[in-house]
């Protein structure tokens, strides 16, 4: 959430291409055991001297975040290795690890959870193991080493086997734990002892001493051999809070110590084996499907076992007689402690290749909602359990890739995750260094390019037994895989991603012996690598798909895509082990996209997927998800135009009306407004039906002109930023502002007023949708929606202001009125409802401030000391009710309430609710004659007013009604709502009838009433 903007003293803005220094600083509070919240505040120092202060705030999410100390506290879990007698201790976190000094003793690792038996472990070896001969040979045995500890989170033994040039390396945070086998040049080849390595798999033994049984969950994945992807068994196991899942082969030392971008990660699969009494997990890779990076690591020479101990049988490994014989680890002081050596890391910026394991430990949020106004930084792994809930607007960010990076999983088979988001309302889940949506991370770079994140952004395994995810208007960038689908959904109850871009990903979406219908996702990259979809024993049916720049569009193993209108560009490849069944399908020679380019500043406009002309326009198939087709009926392929100060809104682009276009369709954008754009006019009022998606920091920059909104109830008009529905570039921005309107200072030229009526507002989290100065004159919201972001108006002591507020719903947003103490600033909200939000309230002791009729629900209200008339408010608070003050007898007090959805929207209320008839007046005294709350579109008409927003009734034909039939609207025309005493409403006349006439006013013409 961005909290606030101050500048030292008034001038001109700071630009971060001006600045002279940044200062960052932060502050954590609010700490709970897996999340705590973060105050991240930035000074910036322009070339004209002025310091701009900004403060973000975002909460950080991780298993085992935090941990209690003694009193009780929350304290920080400080991930720490260190010396203790006879090895290493991880300490700090609500787990602990011991690490003997050497690795060739018994029990070297042992992993302490609280209310779970200790898992105690060491690795016995490398080995090549034969499937078709069943035999077995030890290529490298454990030896005698001196571990060191390389980092708070690391220790290493180097060259720790007979045989081989590989290292043993751990790698312990609060919320993983991973084991890794290092190779530091190529082992003997499998030739050597006789195998053949198209058969023969190289494997790391890990004896097990101490456990509880484990539960085991058997996977199908995906093994590629000789080029060919085919099916094959894994397993995850879970001890306690700890879960050992899907582990992968990497290549170290191109980017210091980073994965090396070409190289594809290959699965390390398991097996938990009893051999002669023992409890071993084996780890596995296919050799063949290794031997290419495995080769072409350097030379150096290891020493070889001159008797490798061979066995035959796959319950009979090569594993020697008796286990090490030194005493237990980490029990005797006789034994040195671990050396601390951060030096040695330098050691894996060599190249290398890599076997691990990794296992997750800790507990599950349970129930968790993502809220749209909050960015969200994934620090570590997250279990989540229960109804897991991601609202619109709702911005979540991830460190880079690591194999115990950050991730969210969603496990248990009585799991659901709901996705409450919509047009222009999207989840985004992107990098930690990508600044151009939500608050700004501690540490950011502002450079996420040619990196990869999240693995995934997002784990959805709630077994076979567990409910379909059921996923929209989703964005997920810089994801080294954005959304992974395992055992869940069937034929007849598939899993569904819809209205979804994941752009810049090495993997958008995995589909794991599941069924899944991927309906109007746009897959971009311009690394020309990894898969679109990737799949294992699925059945995939994707329809309006993009797919730009992809290695591939869909690959995997004993797998069906059934693709419908799908277009496709770039140097793919359509993988062998997937049937395809192409429908309308194109795959373009030349580009057919237009590149929407607005970067005229750090914050601009980007857009990849856009149709360059008509070639692949109403060629589709009409035979495609019935939903789908409607809702590609609101959405286009059109590139948007460009606001112009002198000629103002280009003609909007077309939506896709007619017969479909092929490929993505955007939620549609009819013009792009830069950063500090103007009016040389003096109104300029957004057409119905028409949305304006801002760029930059400043998005309208208004001054000396007035702006509005001339929507109506069914084709309301838009202001969004572009994030919302494009895929942006993730460059950083500096200041990190993001209006959708701004209002220049007090101290410009010339005064200006706002008059928004049936307009859309949405912006992200971090957003703000209006800033609106002191020398705003004129503030009117009225039959609006403003979907998260900040709205703050402010003032002066020489300029009175009038502030109204009317019949408008605002979703996830913080509204703050302030005034000083000597200006008279009218302030008036009425009919409007605020749902979970914070309205911050500072009248001065002379203003007549009036609030009524307002629904107050789940938010929070802050008020100083001055009094405002409240009347006929509703609150509905469950955690504790804040009220304006002074209180109201006329006040109602709810315990719960349910919205309902219907033509207009999802704020309808139910006929039996408290709020209806419980307003201030009659609804036709204040012009509500023609409203409704009630989804069955029962007007007001002269009844008691209901409190909160009210939509506009609709005849059978789902427009509003419009009694006389000439074309204008009842509620136009009989602006007052006074039973239609206005004459032109009734016969269509220009001016008031002579004589008498009976009106006929219950029932309505055409009105569903006895």
């Amino acid at each position: 959430m961005l909290l606030a903007a101050t500048v030292a003293s008034v001038g001109q803005q700071t630009s971060p291409h001006e600045s002279l220094q940044i200062q960052d600083r932060t502050e954590v509070f609010q700490r709970q055991r897996d999340s705590q919240k973060v105050r991240f505040v930035r000074d910036i120092v322009g070339a004209n001297g002025i310091k701009t202060t900004t403060v973000y705030e975002y909460t950080q999410l991780e298993s085992g975040l935090n941990r209690q100390d003694q009193r009780g506290n929350w304290v920080e879990t400080e991930e720490s290795i260190v010396p203790v007698p006879g090895g290493g201790k991880f300490e700090g976190a609500n787990h602990t690890i011991h690490f003997a000094s050497f690795p060739d003793v018994q029990g070297a690792v042992k992993v302490t959870q609280r209310g779970s038996r200790d898992l105690v472990s060491h690795v016995l070896g490398v080995s090549y193991y034969n499937k078709e001969s069943g035999e077995s040979v030890l290529i490298g045995k454990i030896r005698r080493v001196n571990g060191v500890i390389i980092s708070k989170r690391e220790v290493v033994y180097t060259n720790a086997f007979e045989g081989l040039d590989a290292d043993l390396r751990y790698i312990a945070t609060r919320s993983s734990f991973e084991q890794d086998v290092v190779f530091r040049s190529p082992p003997p080849p499998p030739e050597d002892f006789g195998l053949d390595p198209r058969h023969t798999q190289i494997e790391v033994l890990t004896e097990f001493l101490e456990f509880s049984e484990p539960q085991i969950s058997v996977y199908n994945r995906n093994s590629t051999r000789s080029g060919v992807q085919a099916l094959v068994p894994d397993i995850e196991l879970q001890f306690g809070d700890l879960r050992i899942v899907e582990g992968q082969s990497f290549s170290l030392g191109e980017q210091n110590g980073a994965e090396s971008p070409e190289s594809t990660p290959k699965l390390v699969r398991k097996e938990w084996l009893k051999i002669a009494d023992r409890q071993f997990l084996i780890e596995f890779l296919d050799f063949d499907e290794v031997q290419n990076e495995i080769n072409a690591l350097p030379r150096r020479s290891g020493a070889r076992i001159e008797i490798p101990l061979r066995s035959r049988g796959r319950s009979n490994r090569p594993i020697p007689t008796t286990r090490p014989e030194m005493e237990q680890a980490g029990v005797s002081e006789r034994i040195d402690s671990l050396k601390i050596d951060p030096q040695s890391k330098r050691h894996f910026t060599e190249r290398a290749f890599v076997m691990d394991y990794v296992s997750q430990i800790g507990t599950s949020l349970s129930g968790y909602t993502f809220r749209g106004d909050t960015t969200y930084y994934i620090s570590g792994s997250v279990t989540l359990s229960g109804a897991t809930k991601f609202e619109g607007g709702t911005v979540i960010k991830f460190p880079k890739y690591s194999p115990t990076g950050g991730r969210l999983m969603v496990v248990g088979s009585s799991s659901t995750v709901q996705f409450i988001a919509g047009q222009y309302r999207p989840v985004v889940f992107t990098a930690c260094d990508d600044d151009t949506v939500g608050d700004i991370i501690a540490g950011s770079t502002g450079a996420p390019w040619g990196y990869y994140y999240a693995d995934a952004a997002l784990d959805y395994n709630t077994g076979g037994g567990g409910a379909a995810l059921l996923a929209n208007n989703i964005i997920i960038k810089y994801a080294r895989l954005g959304l992974k689908i395992k055992y869940n959904g069937v034929y007849n109850s598939p899993n569904v991603v819809k209205h979804s871009q994941f752009s810049r990903c090495y993997k958008g979406i995995s589909v794991d012996s599941a069924t899944a219908h991927i309906l109007n996702a746009h897959f971009f990259s311009d690394a020309g690598a990894g898969a679109a979809i990737e799949t294992a024993a699925a059945y995939v049916v994707g329809q309006h798909l993009t797919v730009q720049g992809m290695g591939s569009v869909c690959s995997g193993a004993s797998s069906t895509f059934n693709a419908v209108n799908c277009l496709y560009y770039g140097n793919y490849s359509l993988v062998n082990g997937v049937s395809y069944f192409p429908t309308s399908t194109a795959a373009a020679v030349n580009n057919p996209f237009v590149f929407v380019d607005l970067l005229n500043e750090p914050l601009g406009s980007r857009g990849y997927g856009y149709l360059y002309d008509s070639t692949y326009r109403n060629v589709g198939s009409t035979s495609i998800d019935s939903g789908l087709a409607a809702d590609l009926k609101r959405r286009t392929t059109y590139a948007p135009g460009t606001f112009s100060s002198s000629t103002g809104f280009p003609t909007g682009v077309l939506r896709d009306t007619d017969t479909p276009d092929l490929g993505f369709h955007y939620d549609p954008i009819d013009c792009i407004a830069t950063s500090g754009s103007v009016s040389s006019g003096s109104t300029l009022n957004i057409p119905a039906g028409y949305c304006v998606a801002v760029t930059g920091s400043r998005g309208f920059l208004v001054n000396g002109y007035n702006l509005g909104a001339l929507g109506s109830p069914t084709t309301r008009s838009w202001l969004v930023r572009h994030e919302c529905v494009q895929e942006g570039e993730g460059t950083h921005s500096g200041l990190g502002i993001r209006n959708l309107v701004e209002m220049e200072s007090q101290y410009a030229s010339g005064t200006v007023a706002l008059d928004f009526n049936f307009c859309g507002f949405a912006t992200l989290a971090g957003g703000r949708v209006l800033s609106a100065s002191p020398k705003t004159t004129l503030i009117k919201i009225s039959n609006c929606e403003v979907f998260g972001g900040e709205i703050i108006f402010q003032t002066v002591p020489e300029l009175n202001r009038t502030i109204a507020i009317w019949n408008s719903l605002f979703v996830r947003s913080k509204v703050e009125v302030t005034s000083p103490t000597s200006s008279a600033v009218q302030f008036l909200s009425r009919l409007s409802t605020f749902d979970r939000c914070d309205v911050n309230l500072s009248p001065s002791s002379q203003n007549s401030w009036l609030l009524g009729d307002n629904l107050f629900a789940n938010s929070t209200i802050t008020q100083n000391s001055s009094p405002i008339a409240g009347r006929f408010n509703a609150y509905l608070n469950p955690l504790g009710v804040t009220r304006i003050s002074p209180t109201s007898t006329s006040d109602l007090i709810l315990t719960s309430h349910t919205f309902l959805s219907g033509a207009l929207g999802d704020y309808y209320i139910p006929s039996g609710s408290l709020l209806v008839n419980r307003g201030s007046e009659n609804a036709d005294l204040v012009g509500m004659f023609h409203a409704t709350t009630s989804n069955v579109n029962t007007r007001e008409g002269q009844s008691r007013l209901d409190i909160g927003y009210h939509y506009y009734s609709l005849n059978g034909s789902s427009v509003p009604w419009d009694s006389d039939s000439d074309g204008f609207p009842d509620y136009l025309e009989d602006a007052t709502g006074r039973v239609f005493l206005n004459n032109t409403a009734i016969s269509g006349g220009t001016g008031p009838s002579q004589g008498f006439k009976v009106y006929i006013t219950r029932p309505r013409n055409g009105e569903n009433k006895p």
